[in-house]
């Protein structure tokens, strides 16, 4: 009887420790995924703002905005260069080097013999 009492304050145990280190995880990945989901809001934030009433797409630079300190757009840097971390993880690499661009405002300039030549 005792050697069973034993045996299962040991399996006890070591469910404990096992429940302890899933909870750590689980708040590791939770607060992972909310900067991850506060980046991409800012992200989308950034991307609505850049397309605000065009019609053709075509993005506009938001390089410095009036009237925002720098410690603002320092912490929309991090948020943005997040988002685009988060895609590099997520997303195919030309998805994310898409994602990246866009972000950034790096726009390609579009080379036109190359995309007026016939297929």
């Amino acid at each position: 009887l005792e050697k069973e009492i034993e045996t299962l304050r040991g399996d006890l145990e070591v469910a404990s420790e096992l429940r302890k280190k899933e909870a750590e995880d689980f708040a590791t990945a939770s607060d992972e995924m909310n900067k991850a989901i506060s980046a991409l809001g800012q992200a989308i934030e950034v991307l609505n703002e850049a397309t605000k009433g065009r019609k053709d797409g075509a993005l506009i630079s938001l390089r410095g905005r009036a009237g925002s300190s720098a410690s603002s757009r320092a912490k929309e840097a991090a948020q943005l260069r997040f988002a685009t971390q988060l895609g590099q993880k997520m997303l195919t690499a030309g998805d994310a080097l898409f994602l990246e661009r866009l972000l950034m405002g790096e726009v390609p300039t579009p080379e036109w013999k190359k995309l007026n030549r016939k297929a």
